[in-house]
């Protein structure tokens, strides 16, 4: 994807944006733009992209991202788009009830601190020893992603 333009991977190329801008892009044909844009959410979410579902769900995809990518800070987007309020609210309560917990709970059964918690550089190494591997590719073979 990093060698496409931005909006390519959607199938819109700058050529057809230009187009549409100016009229020549005669019919547009929305259940097709629907069916790109859908193949294209699912595409992300099965690489772990986009998360969506529910605490059960979302919690062992999320373990595996920091298993692999062991980052000391992840940031989550919430609801996107045209939700409700008691939705977007019983989303964000149930992520700060049950996900981040069940997250904190696992960065510290493997030994994952964010920056906040251990001043970068403070870990001294002996003399002879190894850092730690910075990920864990294992669990790439495990989601078939590797």
């Amino acid at each position: 994807m990093a060698s496409q333009q931005a909006s390519a991977w959607l199938g819109l190329t700058g050529e057809k944006v230009k187009e549409q801008m100016t009229g020549e892009a005669g019919d547009i044909d929305y259940d097709e733009i629907r069916r790109k844009l859908h193949s294209a959410l699912l595409r992300a979410q099965n690489s772990l992209q986009v998360i969506v579902g529910t605490p059960a769900t979302v919690i062992p995809k999320i373990k595996t991202i920091l298993k692999v990518l062991r980052t000391g800070i992840f940031i989550i987007l919430s609801i996107q788009g045209q939700v409700g309020n008691d939705d977007r609210r019983t989303s964000m309560r149930l992520f700060a009830q049950e996900v981040i917990p069940a997250l904190r709970q696992y960065a510290h059964d493997i030994a994952l601190y964010d920056p906040f918690q251990r001043t970068p550089g403070s870990v001294k190494l002996n003399s002879g020893s190894q850092r730690l591997p910075v990920v864990d590719r294992s669990a790439l073979a495990e989601l078939k992603l590797n």
